[in-house]
């Protein structure tokens, strides 16, 4: 497993799969799962990539009494049990399960499916475990879901900067109704900026590069990211993205909402050095 040093960045491949089961349970029902959040020293909340294999459940089914929870089909499809209801996800869903919500996912398809995972972390937290629903299919939309291609991405501009310069940012938390978490997916054409350089004083941050190799600005260095490079970003730590490519970059982010405005802007930082 390789970690930078200089940069809190590790690849979803270096990190290992582990099997999630509950005592008593046969090996080989839950599927695996990436987590990268503890060797990236995250605080508040937890990301982790699930796959499903064909005729596993990632959990029973249940309801966390404490955090709300965002789930991203990033390949394949399942199915949702989903407040005594069942639902396909399909690759590019995004569902938000905000506290209470009883749910549990399940692969009955043919190939394997990646489910990117979120959540708070909650001390003490605890979870209802509920009868699994049966029944029809529904042919609906989940509540609280989204596909990605139909989000309108809008572009990103500070006042009196030039129209075109930070790329444009698809906001899923708002369109979602997320409270406790702020999450977008932000596209960089090559030149582009994603933000001023800039630190927030609480609240703490994750990209995970979903396309194409970003320059990611930290500090004194700056370090050219590869998809499935998740990167930690602690409060109180300068940094921004640019697309110094020929090629698109799209970074998925999710930060902590401390409830007030919590960037703080700094110089331009200008690193010819790469690490």
């Amino acid at each position: 497993m390789s970690v930078f040093l200089q940069l809190p960045i590790i690849n979803l491949n270096d990190v290992d799969e582990t099997e999630f089961r509950y005592e008593g349970e046969a090996s080989g029902g839950r599927g695996v799962s990436r987590d990268p959040s503890k060797i990236l020293g995250m605080q508040h909340f937890g990301v982790s990539l699930h796959t499903l294999h064909p005729g596993q459940e990632n959990a029973r089914y249940h309801a966390e009494r404490d955090e709300e929870e965002f789930f991203f089909v990033q390949t394949g499809s399942c199915k949702v049990r989903l407040d005594g209801k069942i639902y396909v996800l399909n690759a590019g869903d995004i569902l938000h399960t905000p506290v209470g919500c009883a749910h549990s996912f399940f692969n009955d398809a043919e190939d394997p499916c990646t489910i990117l995972m979120a959540g708070q972390t909650v001390r003490g937290t605890q979870a209802d475990y509920l009868p699994a629903p049966d029944g029809p299919v529904e042919t609906s939309r989940p509540p609280r879901c989204l596909n990605v291609a139909e989000i309108f991405p809008e572009p990103v501009q500070y006042d009196g900067e030039v129209q075109g310069s930070r790329g444009e940012s698809v906001e899923v938390s708002a369109a979602l109704g997320m409270k406790s978490l702020f999450c977008n997916i932000h596209r960089l054409m090559p030149g582009q900026q994603d933000a001023k350089f800039h630190f927030h004083k609480q609240e703490e941050e994750f990209f995970m590069i979903l396309k194409g190799t970003p320059v990611l600005c930290f500090k004194d260095d700056a370090q050219v990211t590869q998809p499935d490079d998740c990167i930690y970003i602690a409060p109180n730590t300068p940094h921004n993205f640019s697309n110094r490519s020929d090629k698109p970059a799209i970074i998925f982010m999710m930060n902590t909402v401390c409830g007030h405005p919590d960037s703080f802007y700094l110089p331009e930082k200008r690193v010819t050095r790469l690490v």
